[in-house]
């Protein structure tokens, strides 16, 4: 029996930041770019998030994309780079294979 992966709909990914505890409520960016094979930029977004004042804070980043063009994901390696007021803390790549 052979199965086939027909189809990639979606994509995405889990990330958990740890802050130290703060003196204050602190809102903070986290830009995500996603970059097709050929290294453009397919998509940049950026969403607010607040840490707590006085409490260490885990914060939980889930997000993800759909098809690249056209109704489906291209062949190749992808990657997407997370940033943190401005600073990279990750670069990952996942590959659409036939």
């Amino acid at each position: 029996m052979r199965f086939e992966q027909l189809v990639t709909r979606f994509v995405n990914f889990e990330l958990t930041l740890q802050m130290p505890a703060l003196p204050k409520d602190t809102q903070f960016e986290v830009i995500e770019v996603w970059f097709r094979p050929s290294g453009e930029v397919m998509a940049r977004t950026a969403t607010t998030y607040t840490a707590t004042k006085g409490t260490s804070n885990t914060i939980y980043l889930t997000s993800g994309r759909g098809y690249d063009e056209m109704g489906k994901w291209s062949l190749g390696a992808y990657r997407v780079d997370l940033y943190v007021e401005g600073d990279k803390v990750v670069s990952g790549q996942f590959k659409i294979v036939p």
